[in-house]
C-alpha cells in the first residue's frame, strides 16, 4: 500500500493557507485505518479559521458526535448553523434532523421542513 505520508506534507505546507487544501488534508485522517480523529477535526478547525463552509459543517459534526473534539452539542449547532445559513446542502439537512427530532434544539416541525 502505498503511503500517505509525502502527500500530506505537501498538503500541510499548502493547507497553512488554503482552506481547500486544509479540508483535504482533514479528510484524510478520517479515511485512514484506524482513523485519527484528532488531527481530523484539527485541520478542519483550520480550514474553518481560513472561511471554508464545508468544513464548518464537518467540525459541526464532529463536535455533535464527539469525533475527535470533546462532545459539545451547542457548539456543534452553531457551526452547522452558520454552514447551512450559508449554503452548505449537508448542513441544512443536519440542521433539519436536529429540528425534526429535537436534539440540542427545541424541537419545530416547521423549522426542519424549512431546512430539509
Amino acid at each position: 500500500m502505498k503511503s500517505i505520508q509525502p502527500k500530506r506534507k505537501r498538503l500541510r505546507s499548502i493547507a497553512a493557507k488554503n482552506s481547500n487544501a486544509a479540508l483535504k488534508l482533514a479528510r484524510s485522517y478520517g479515511f485512514e485505518r484506524p482513523k485519527n480523529y484528532q488531527q481530523e477535526a484539527k485541520w478542519y478547525k483550520h480550514a474553518v479559521e481560513l472561511g471554508n463552509v464545508e468544513a464548518q459543517s464537518l467540525i459541526g459534526q464532529c463536535y455533535r458526535d464527539g469525533h475527535g473534539v470533546r462532545k459539545n452539542l451547542k457548539l456543534g449547532i452553531k457551526f452547522l448553523n452558520v454552514a447551512a445559513e450559508s449554503g452548505d446542502a449537508d448542513a441544512q439537512v443536519s440542521i433539519g434532523y436536529q429540528y425534526f427530532y429535537g436534539e440540542a434544539i427545541k424541537r419545530n416541525r416547521c423549522k426542519a421542513i424549512y431546512w430539509y
